[in-house]
C-alpha cells in the first residue's frame, strides 16, 4: 500500500473550491486524479453530442489543471464498478475519495463501487460538495423534508456556509514506473467522436472552469436583470448558466449577501429543495428545475 489517493471525479470537474479534492490533497500530496467514461450515462437517449463535446472539452481543461500541479488525471472506460478497482488495486492506492452524487443512478453507482473498493482492501472517503448543505441537514423542526418553499428558503439562508477551499496547486503525480502500469488500465482522453457522437460546428458554451466563471460573471452582472422568474437558467438571455452546472465547473455559491441578484439566489436554492424530497421519494419527478 503506498500513500496514493485517487480522487473520482464526476459532476465536479475543477481543481478550485473542490470539497473532496481538497481532503484527499490534506491527507496526501499524492493526489491523481480519474475520470470514468461510464456506458451507462453516454448510451442513454437523452445524451446529445453537443453535451459529449463539451465534456470531453471540460475533461481536457480539467487534464491541463491536474498537470499544472503536477499531477494526472487518468481517464477510464466501461463499468466504474469494474474499472475503479481494477486501477485502484493495480496502483496499490491507499484510498479513493469522491464527491457524492444526489441522483438515483448517481447513488446506486456509488454504492457499488464503494463496496467493491473496500472489497478490494481500499478506503473510500465521500464528501458533500454538490450541495452547500447535505439533504438531510435542512429539515423541519420535526426532522421532515419540507413541502413548501420559503420556510426551506429562510432556514437554507440562516444556516452559515463553508468558507472556500483552497485549490489543487500543487501535488506529486505518478511515477513513471506507475505511469506505466496505469496504462494498462487507462485510455487516453478520445474525442466524441471516437465515443460515436458527431458534432462539427463550433460549441456555444466553452468548456472549463474559467469560461464558466466569466459566463457566471456576465451573467450577474447584467443578463440577470432582464431575466423574469419564468425563464430558466441556461435560456434565452440566461447565457446558458444552468448548463455548466452539471459538470460542476461553477464554484459554489454561498454568501446570500455577496452581491448576487436574489432571483439567482432562490432558483440555485431551489434546485437544492427538489434534492430532499427526491432520497425521501426516489420516484418524484420536478422537471422545471430539475435540469440545474
Amino acid at each position: 500500500m503506498t500513500d496514493l489517493i485517487l480522487f473520482w471525479h464526476r459532476r465536479d470537474l475543477r481543481t478550485v473550491d473542490n470539497i473532496g479534492l481538497d481532503a484527499a490533497r490534506q491527507r496526501s500530496s499524492k493526489v491523481i486524479g480519474v475520470f470514468c467514461l461510464d456506458p451507462n450515462i453516454l448510451q442513454r437517449d437523452d445524451v446529445a453530442p453537443a453535451r459529449v463535446t463539451y465534456l470531453i472539452g471540460s475533461l481536457a481543461k480539467l487534464q491541463e489543471s491536474y498537470a499544472q500541479a503536477g499531477s494526472q488525471l487518468l481517464i477510464l472506460q466501461g463499468q466504474p464498478v469494474e474499472r475503479l478497482p481494477a486501477l485502484a488495486k493495480a496502483l496499490s492506492a491507499q484510498a479513493v475519495y469522491l464527491n457524492r452524487d444526489v441522483e438515483p443512478y448517481g447513488r446506486e453507482r456509488d454504492r457499488t463501487v464503494a463496496a467493491a473498493l473496500r472489497e478490494a482492501g481500499v478506503e473510500v472517503q465521500a464528501f458533500w460538495d454538490q450541495l452547500l448543505h447535505a439533504p438531510t441537514q435542512v429539515m423541519t423542526g420535526s426532522g421532515q423534508p419540507y413541502t413548501v418553499y420559503t420556510p426551506f428558503w429562510r432556514n437554507w439562508k440562516s444556516q452559515p456556509k463553508a468558507e472556500p477551499v483552497v485549490g489543487l496547486t500543487q501535488a506529486s503525480g505518478l511515477s513513471e514506473s506507475e505511469i506505466s502500469t496505469a496504462q494498462a488500465e487507462t485510455i487516453a482522453l478520445p474525442t466524441a467522436k471516437d465515443l460515436g457522437f458527431l458534432w462539427d460546428t463550433e460549441l456555444p458554451l466553452a468548456p472549463g472552469t474559467a469560461a464558466a466563471q466569466e459566463k457566471l460573471n456576465a451573467f450577474c452582472s447584467r443578463a440577470i436583470q432582464e431575466y423574469g422568474a419564468a425563464c430558466q437558467i441556461g435560456s434565452g438571455r440566461g447565457l446558458a448558466v444552468g448548463k455548466r452546472l452539471p459538470f460542476g465547473q461553477i464554484v459554489r455559491v454561498r454568501d446570500p449577501g455577496a452581491g448576487l441578484p436574489a432571483q439567482f439566489l432562490i432558483l440555485l436554492i431551489a434546485r437544492s429543495v427538489i434534492v430532499v424530497p427526491d432520497r425521501h421519494c426516489p420516484g418524484m419527478v420536478i422537471a422545471s428545475i430539475a435540469h440545474l
